[in-house]
């Protein structure tokens, strides 16, 4: 007797551990489904293209011009500049800076001035020529004085800026030149910023991202965090500026911000320092270049998925509601822009805004169920003269069970 009530016992726990797994597995079979169904709308589009300075009255008019008229077939638009949007030389006296501020006018704000959207200019090295913080914000107050559609984010030189773009996205600016300086060249680095230390903006960092988890995130940058670019000797052994993709500060940066974003879904780094057009991804994270302005950089692709290219051209991001984000590189070698390249990047993990949970009522206050079906409890006379029925028949009775919900 002992036994029978200790086998019941066990029944029991096993019954209704079951039956709460069957519930809970067809629970989420039906949010799933509603996940599915959600309707599949564009949120925003984007526009990507660096290194613009280093030759912005010639080749970087033609790909602003084919920028500015393609945002016009857009709802909006962003168009990303992330680093060197100002020529390589800097102004030595006072007439050299009118002169170089009627030249932006000129061929940096004009060429703009029709763009469908807002226009996010992000710090390069071109940018920190000389002044450093306190010159990147004289500019960002002569580019938003003259042109309304413009802003310079990071603002005032400091590290990192995020921003949301609508309700599903989410920018990230991150001036990488910040953090490579020598700081020790800038007596008044980061007065006007909340953070100080460069431990500090990882950590900032790492925020910005954990709290946009979820949704899609862009993170904008001069610097790449991965590329394919051909690197010469002194740059492939270490270099000797922190420019070069292999010095010692380059890398450890490239490496924190690809370990950080390791941690979260959806997100997407976008830059523009590199002369050529790249797609890249490793362990899930997309790096996106767009910066062939200039003198083109050759490359070297390393694995299948990786695309490149030296043609002058600009990139095209779509992001959707559901976290997925259509890019198209397009080349003007011949004319009107040609695609060249398109890549879906999709995280199956779905957006929990956007799934639709089915209410109480619709539910109902109970389900029927059973562990198992009568037909996988049938067994020949032979077997249950062997073995007996084992509360067979109680495994595949169903019976009505309610349903609890929870608030979280």
């Amino acid at each position: 007797m002992k036994s029978a009530n200790s086998l019941m016992r066990k029944f029991i726990i096993l019954f209704y551990s079951g039956l709460f797994l069957f519930l809970a597995h067809s629970y989420s079979l039906q949010a799933q489904e509603g996940w599915k169904q959600q309707d599949e709308r564009l949120e925003h589009t984007f526009y990507v293209i660096g290194n613009i300075g280093n030759d912005l009255q010639g080749e970087a008019q033609k790909v602003l011009k084919e920028i500015v008229t393609a945002s016009k077939e857009d709802e909006t638009a962003t168009l990303l500049v992330p680093g060197n949007f100002l020529p390589q030389y800097h102004p030595q006296n006072n007439i050299q800076q009118e002169a170089q501020k009627e030249m932006l006018k000129k061929y940096l704000l004009n060429p703009l001035k029709e763009f469908n959207g807002k226009i996010v200019f992000t710090p390069g090295v071109n940018e920190w020529k000389k002044g450093g913080q306190e010159e990147i914000d004289d500019l960002e107050s002569f580019l938003q004085d003259n042109q309304n559609n413009t802003e310079v984010w990071p603002d005032d030189g400091c590290p990192i800026e995020d921003e949301d773009i609508t309700d599903e996205i989410v920018l990230v600016t991150v001036d990488t030149q910040w953090y490579l300086e020598d700081w020790d060249e800038h007596p008044n680095m980061n007065s006007k910023c909340d953070i100080k230390t460069r431990e500090q903006f990882f950590a900032e960092f790492k925020d910005a991202i954990k709290d946009a988890h979820g949704k899609t995130i862009l993170v904008s940058l001069s610097h790449p965090i991965m590329s394919n670019s051909n690197e010469n000797f002194f740059s492939k052994i270490g270099g000797f500026s922190p420019q070069d993709f292999q010095n010692e500060r380059n890398s450890y940066l490239r490496g924190r911000l690809e370990t950080l974003a390791s941690q979260f879904d959806n997100v997407i780094f976008i830059s523009g320092n590199e002369a050529n057009l790249q797609y890249l991804e490793d362990d899930g994270i997309p790096q996106i270049i767009s910066g062939n302005i200039g003198k083109p950089k050759k490359y070297s692709i390393r694995k299948e998925k990786h695309f490149a290219s030296t043609k002058k051209g600009y990139v095209r991001l779509k992001t959707f509601s559901n976290n997925k984000t259509i890019v198209d590189f397009f080349a003007l070698d011949e004319g009107s822009p040609r695609l060249i390249f398109s890549k879906t990047i999709k995280n199956d993990e779905p957006n929990w805004d956007e799934i639709s949970f089915k209410s109480k009522e619709e539910v109902g206050e109970t389900v029927k169920a059973s562990i198992y079906t009568k037909e996988e409890t049938e067994k020949s006379g032979l077997h249950k003269s062997l073995f007996g029925d084992f509360y067979r028949e109680v495994y595949s009775k169903e019976k009505p069970h309610r349903y609890y919900f929870w608030i979280l």
